[in-house]
């Protein structure tokens, strides 16, 4: 019988358009992005029928491989067909994520809402999906909060811990803080993202998206002087997971409560819009500034790393050390 992990890798793919078939709709929308033209009444808060993005399959991979794991722990059923019901899943939400941000059980939910629609394509299930927002709902003054950030000083505190006692995911911790880039982007990078003269990073982000990234003088001259066959660092999912967990072990040994690869991306985010308004920039002015450092297709999403009414007067005092280790 194959593993849960095989089984929802196995919904996942059913839910993937294939190269031709994303040509296909690009010709028919007359559109270089389909997302805009496959989103229900245009709305891009509601799910896409379909999964584009390699890196959003993986995502959705990950988030349904653990969910399931934990459902078929709580119940003893060994078929995905089984675990996708509508009191499986809230079983195993109530037992294992209440206490998880917004954030990740929205993406929760798109995940399990793909497992069940590939599995219906296969004649696994039948029916509409088990859940619409029934994990949103589940939580108690649902909001979508902004994502934490470390403190400047904690995340400091956490890449210098790393470099002492776990080198080799210092040097990412720093890109993530420096930086702002996500997780994958890091294990993703090659030498020809580099650009030393200009000393900044070009990138094809979440979705595709390319955009280019400043990065300090230090951090550059640390990566020239490596000498990869191919990539700096390691694309693959064990790696990210490495990474996150050396994180949340620094944390933990130096008391710091929460901990996660992202929140560098958030701190990067406030501590850039602090700069923006130091030099004179409005609110709007500096938030479209971090939307297009975070690599974001819409402004909207930067408030959630940067909360509106954000006290960026209460980050100045940080500010000239950041700038100082952003451009050393």
């Amino acid at each position: 019988m194959a593993s849960i992990a095989c089984q929802v890798d196995r919904c996942l793919k059913e839910e993937v358009l294939s190269e031709q078939e994303i040509s296909i709709m690009k010709a028919v929308s007359g559109s270089q992005g389909i997302k805009k033209a496959l989103r229900p009444n245009g709305d891009p808060t509601k799910l896409l029928p379909a999964i584009i993005g390699r890196k959003t399959r993986v995502t959705y991979f990950r988030a349904c491989r653990t969910f399931f794991k934990r459902a078929k722990d709580l119940t003893g059923a060994l078929l995905i067909r089984d675990l996708l019901t509508h009191e499986v899943i809230m079983l195993t939400f109530s037992t294992y994520y209440m206490e998880q941000a917004d954030g990740s059980i929205s993406k929760l939910q798109a995940a399990i809402k793909h497992v069940y629609s590939g599995a219906s394509k296969l004649g696994w299930v039948r029916g509409p999906s088990p859940i619409e927002n029934d994990l949103r709902d589940a939580k108690p003054n649902h909001v979508r909060r902004h994502r934490d950030g470390y403190l400047p000083q904690d995340a400091k505190a956490i890449i210098d811990y790393l470099y002492v006692h776990s080198k080799a995911y210092a040097l990412p911790a720093d890109f993530a803080y420096h930086c702002g880039l996500r997780e994958d982007e890091i294990a993703g990078l090659k030498k020809s993202n580099l650009d030393p003269i200009n000393h900044v990073l070009n990138i094809r982000g979440k979705g595709g998206r390319p955009r280019t990234v400043p990065i300090p003088s230090a951090l550059m001259q640390q990566l020239v002087s490596m000498h990869p066959v191919n990539y700096f660092f390691t694309p693959s999912e064990s790696w990210c997971k490495t990474f996150r967990s050396t994180v949340q072990k620094a944390c933990s040994a130096l008391g710091i409560d929460g901990s996660g690869v992202h929140r560098f991306r958030s701190t990067y985010a406030q501590l850039q819009y602090t700069r923006f308004r130091s030099e004179g920039m409005n609110n709007d002015e500096a938030r479209l500034k971090v939307s297009h450092l975070l690599g974001h297709n819409r402004r909207g999403v930067t408030n959630i790393y940067v909360p509106i009414g954000f006290d960026w007067e209460e980050y100045r005092p940080y500010l000239s050390a950041y700038l100082t280790e952003t451009e050393r």
